[in-house]
């Protein structure tokens, strides 16, 4: 009876801990500082993805009613696409940013924030319900952005011994 070789060793992992995810021919790259951590670019773009909602609902409902916020405009005669799309470029714009892992997103989300309350200073003095509800909006974009401050990775601290 002859016996086997035994087997031969595992491959090596990849230099620095650095894994292929399954399925992906590339190593993933280390975590930049000022990225979000998964959980928080995950809760970016569901909360500006709610934005992006509801700034869609406060311009259909008001079509709807009759009303015509600035950037709609009248029923039978809308605002040209662009201007139409404005606030839902913001949202847009965000999402992609967070899908895409920018750096530096809760600085972009306040900024998006202030634009959309931007928008919604035009309404004041036409329909100021309609100026209210994004106004809340406009909020609640910039809750989420402030709240995702939590969550971005900081430079590693030098070695305190040194």
């Amino acid at each position: 009876m002859t016996t086997l070789p035994p087997p031969p060793p595992p491959p090596l992992a990849h230099p620095a801990g650095i894994v292929e995810p399954a399925g992906v021919g590339r190593p993933m790259r280390p975590p930049r500082p000022g990225e979000l951590t998964a959980a928080w670019r995950g809760t970016f773009i569901v909360g500006w993805g709610c934005v992006l909602v509801a700034m869609v609902a406060i311009g259909r409902t008001a079509w709807k009613m009759g009303l015509s916020t600035w950037w709609t405009g009248p029923r039978f005669e809308p605002q040209l696409l662009p201007v139409l799309l404005i606030p839902s470029l913001v949202s847009v714009v965000l999402i992609v940013l967070a899908a895409r892992n920018a750096r530096f997103l809760p600085y972009w989300g306040i900024v998006g924030a202030i634009a959309l309350a931007a928008i919604a200073t035009g309404d004041l003095g036409r329909f100021d319900g309609l100026a209210a509800a994004e106004f809340t909006v406009a909020g609640a974009a910039l809750l989420v952005s402030l709240a995702s401050f939590a969550g971005v990775l900081r430079r590693a601290d030098p070695d305190p011994r040194q």
